[in-house]
């Protein structure tokens, strides 16, 4: 079996990693009543799973019928939407009381459902990037409107995520042994470091603003 984009295929896989070792390690560190690192350690975990079928995709995916390579994007664009909502429930869960969520939630599944359809439909890169990017302008948004001590590492995270995204769109490559998507792969994984550092600060507490 011929091995396609041998460099995306490793830093992928490598990013796969880096995402489930620091799921594993912000797991290990919960405690009760921790919600919202609960589900951002599923965010983390999610990273890595979209990795790992994303750079399989890469490499392993040209030696398929059209009809498996199709289907096989499809579910790794799926599983970047799906990404996006946990990383969105987290959101809900540091941020809004326990007893106004549902609506919140509500909300999260429906653009879950439509994105999900989308990318179904168009199979393109895109999709799941404007849904992730809905995620992280929501995330913006609470950042600068609730204070927080993991405030800094998730701006930081947000802006590489942003950086990433446009290396990838914008087809930025170093080299011709180096494309757009591998160097999108070294950036998202420093964002990923960042939001690992800001999940570990999330609170057990009930949400409010901390000054």
């Amino acid at each position: 079996m011929t091995v396609y984009e041998p460099a995306t295929l490793l830093t992928d896989l490598l990013l796969a990693a880096l995402s489930a070792w620091l799921a594993w390690r912000l797991h290990r560190q919960l405690s009760a009543g921790q919600e919202a690192a609960l589900w951002w350690s599923r965010t983390l975990g999610l990273t890595a799973l979209s990795a790992l079928i994303g750079g399989t995709y890469h490499g392993f995916a040209p030696n398929f019928s059209p009809t498996v390579v199709t289907l096989w994007w499809i579910v790794t664009l799926l599983i970047i939407n799906l990404l996006s909502a946990v990383m969105a429930l987290s959101l809900v869960h540091e941020t809004v009381p326990a007893g106004r969520q549902r609506p919140w939630i509500g909300l999260i599944a429906f653009k879950f459902v439509a994105f999900a359809g989308a990318a179904a439909a168009h199979p393109r890169f895109v999709v799941a990037i404007i849904d992730y990017g809905l995620t992280m302008l929501a995330w913006t948004a609470a950042t600068v409107l609730v204070r927080r001590s993991w405030r800094g590492w998730m701006l930081a995270g947000i802006g590489l995520s942003v950086v990433a995204a446009l290396v990838q769109q914008l087809r930025l490559a170093p080299s011709l042994h180096f494309n757009h998507n591998d160097l999108y792969h070294v950036v998202q994984g420093l964002a990923i470091l960042c939001f690992y550092a800001a999940g570990r600060k999330f609170t057990a507490a009930p949400p409010g603003p901390v000054t």
